[in-house]
């Protein structure tokens, strides 16, 4: 009788590039209320929210193209701003709840 580990310690699924690719990011009310109030300087952060904000519901490919930024980046700081509650993933095909960026 063995133990089974993995049922033990879940590791938690990663999202692949592919599918992160044509995931759809968009402004939560907080998000724009920030956008809307912001007066300092134009950080990669607003940059995003910016873009978000003008675009609407948008892939990562989209928002860098708006923003002037890298893929990378943008990706990086909308992990940064769904950790903050100002954007959030819209529900997408091949994206499962739970899992992680």
């Amino acid at each position: 009788m063995g133990l089974d580990f993995g049922a033990i310690f879940k590791s938690k699924q990663r999202v692949p590039d592919s599918v992160k690719r044509y995931m759809q990011w968009d402004i939560t009310p907080l998000g724009r209320q920030k956008v809307e109030n912001y007066q300092g300087p134009t950080t990669p952060k607003f940059k995003v929210l910016a873009a978000l904000s003008m675009l609407g519901p948008s892939n990562i490919e989209e928002i860098a193209k708006e923003a002037s930024m890298g893929q990378h980046s943008v990706h990086y700081q909308l992990k940064q701003l769904k950790d903050a509650q100002c954007v959030r993933v819209m529900g997408g095909e091949g994206v499962q709840a739970g899992t992680q960026m």
